[in-house]
């Protein structure tokens, strides 16, 4: 269309008009012309500025001049977002603190150790074949960890067992212990050691409160045989 009949200001490509800013050029057919209440966005100045065509120095100018006749309109305040207090759950509790391994590797290196009988250079072979590599020195240190951290719920069991169980039965198991070389370098000869295995009856059965009256010998054999085949049957 053409320029509009109020003319404020004209340039070499741009004019400042009662529409806004056009295009002073009518083949352009009024397709980049701007109007007044555009003058403040910035998507659109933009999409002008990257014409091949333009005079960046006279649209400046005609823009300018635009904006003294049109001020910018005031804005609405925008009130900031009300969001939620965030809430931060507590951390799981750590069984090793500050751990170099995640607890499902501490576990395989000690369920291959004391379960399946592999000795660390060769777990550390395997780690190895698989791409992996964990040096046995830290796998050591792992299980003694494992060992002082979980060692409290042995103790306790052992205790509740000493306590409450009705029956303890106990194996031991001997090995042979190499003791440090003498001063001259010379071996010593292995001593010997055991290793106690204590089982527990798994409830904790206790027949107390069916012969609180009758303490005889016989009574008490009978109870323990009735023991023995309930365990049989149920264990």
């Amino acid at each position: 269309m053409a320029l509009h009949r109020d003319i404020y200001w004209v340039g070499r490509q741009w004019a400042v008009t009662g529409f806004g800013v056009q295009a002073c050029d009518q083949k352009q057919k009024s397709k980049f012309d701007i109007e007044a209440s555009r003058l403040w966005d910035d998507g659109v100045l933009d999409s002008v500025r990257t014409l091949k065509w333009l005079n960046a120095e006279d649209f400046d100018r005609a823009l300018d001049v635009a904006r003294k006749h049109y001020p910018e309109p005031p804005r609405e305040a925008v009130a900031p977002p009300v969001s939620a207090p965030s809430v931060t759950a507590p951390p799981p509790k750590e069984l090793f603190r500050r751990a170099f391994l995640a607890p499902s590797m501490i576990a395989h290196v000690v369920t291959a150790k004391y379960m399946l009988g592999m000795p660390f250079y060769r777990i550390e072979q395997h780690y190895k074949f698989s791409g992996a590599w964990l040096d046995r020195g830290t796998m050591c240190r792992y299980a003694e960890d494992t060992g002082a951290t979980l060692g409290a719920i042995v103790e306790a069991a052992r205790a509740d067992a000493m306590a409450n169980a009705f029956c303890l039965s106990t194996d031991a198991t001997g090995v042979s212990i190499q003791p440090a070389p003498l001063a001259d370098g010379g071996r010593q000869a292995c001593r010997k050691g055991h290793f106690f295995v204590v089982l527990a009856d798994r409830d904790h059965y206790s027949p107390r409160e069916y012969f609180e009256e009758t303490w005889d010998t016989v009574t008490l054999l009978e109870q323990y045989l009735e023991f023995i085949r309930q365990m049989g049957w149920t264990g």
